[in-house]
């Protein structure tokens, strides 16, 4: 019987904004990833990604 070897993706070069910073929960549950002015939250349900346009954040509020 013939063995697989699963070859892993070659890694491209991303562009800067390709990289966000991460915004988790106490509970480390990741909450979004802005990256420059854009949120991207991703639906734990249906798997879609949803990205919100801004012109900046000013401010989070957590309570």
């Amino acid at each position: 019987m013939a063995r697989l070897q699963v070859m892993p993706e070659p890694k491209l070069p991303q562009p800067e904004h390709a990289s966000g910073e991460e915004f988790r929960c106490v509970c480390n549950k990741l909450l979004w990833i802005q990256r420059g002015d854009d949120i991207e939250i991703k639906c734990p349900k249906c798997k879609r990604l949803i990205t919100i346009h801004t012109k900046g954040v000013t401010g989070i509020d957590v309570e």
